[in-house]
């Protein structure tokens, strides 16, 4: 079983919610790992609202507990105090109590054993490798990191995926995508600037982001195919014409960044569209036929710094 070291002591984590320093993340996959192999006789508790390092070595006294080793130098809070579980009453991690990982390491997937029945994934800023290996099944929440720039034609979603995030770097074709029909919520990052009008947006999508540097013409997009769309929110290049939009008719939620300049007739929004956020230099705007109960938020330009 793969560790690392602090005093001459093995050290083991503990661990719930999101994993963030990146050599706690190494040994928290490797610890999964090994457990999922049967291969080590440690037991870990995951059930605190933090990570901790304790010492396996240190038995729990009557009426006592263990102390949290220092990480790196600084202060882990803690709720309570971690019992160490000594070696002859110990059993193998329960994986499934596992729900989310934040993976901050540089490695490609294949090298990656998931723990079972993770439902939440965030890849860190590092992170740049082809999704060419599959995804734990159970996964519902999916961030990409910061430089994740490959192409996801062809790619094989968990069949439960609900939340995708793209990071800022992502700036791929998707007109071919298949995205998984469960998909609730989709974030494209600050780089994206691909077209959309033909992609097949899957129904059960409720949220919809386009980046800041996205501006392509959206009027042929299929909104209709996003039946439950609810939210959509365009960045901050985006300008292009919109007078002729046929948007999804559940639409609840529509917002312009701060170069949007076209005309936007009021008479052309969903019925059901209750908020309307657009900038100050947007061309025309009549308000005199807004969808009953339909709040406007326009907001001032000068303040923004564009270049």
């Amino acid at each position: 079983m793969e560790s690392t070291r602090a005093a001459g002591v093995l050290r083991v984590v503990v661990l719930s919610g999101v994993v963030w320093p990146a050599e706690v993340e190494l040994v928290c996959l490797s610890i999964c790992n090994a457990c999922r192999e049967s291969s080590t006789n440690y037991s870990m508790v995951v059930t605190a609202k933090n990570v901790r390092l304790v010492s396996p070595s240190r038995r729990q006294d009557e009426g006592g507990a263990s102390s949290p080793l220092p990480l790196c130098g600084g202060d882990i809070n803690s709720d309570s105090a971690v019992p160490v579980i000594p070696a002859e009453n110990s059993r193998v991690l329960p994986h499934r109590r596992i729900s989310r990982l934040a993976f901050r390491v540089d490695l490609p997937l294949s090298q990656v054993v998931w723990p079972e029945g993770l439902r939440g994934l965030k890849f860190g800023w590092r992170f740049d490798h082809p999704l060419d290996h599959p995804l734990p099944d159970s996964l519902i929440d999916l961030h990409l990191g910061g430089t994740f720039n490959h192409h996801i034609e062809g790619v094989t979603w968990p069949p439960r995926l609900a939340v995708l995030r793209f990071g800022d770097r992502f700036n791929r074709q998707v007109e071919l995508v298949a995205w998984p029909a469960t998909l609730q919520n989709l974030t494209f990052g600050s780089s994206f600037d691909q077209p959309i009008e033909a992609i097949k947006w899957p129904g059960g999508l409720e949220v919809l982001r386009l980046g800041d540097a996205f501006n392509h013409p959206v009027q042929a997009a299929d909104w209709t195919s996003a039946t439950n769309l609810k939210i959509l929110e365009f960045g901050t290049a985006f300008r292009c014409a919109v007078a002729d939009v046929a948007w999804s008719p559940g639409l609840r939620e529509l917002h312009f960044g701060p170069c949007f300049d076209q005309q936007l007739f009021a008479s052309q929004l969903p019925r059901g569209l209750r908020l309307l956020r657009i900038p100050d230099v947007c061309d025309t705007f009549e308000p005199d036929d807004l969808p009953k109960d339909c709040k406007v938020r326009i907001y001032r330009t000068d303040i923004f710094e564009f270049w």
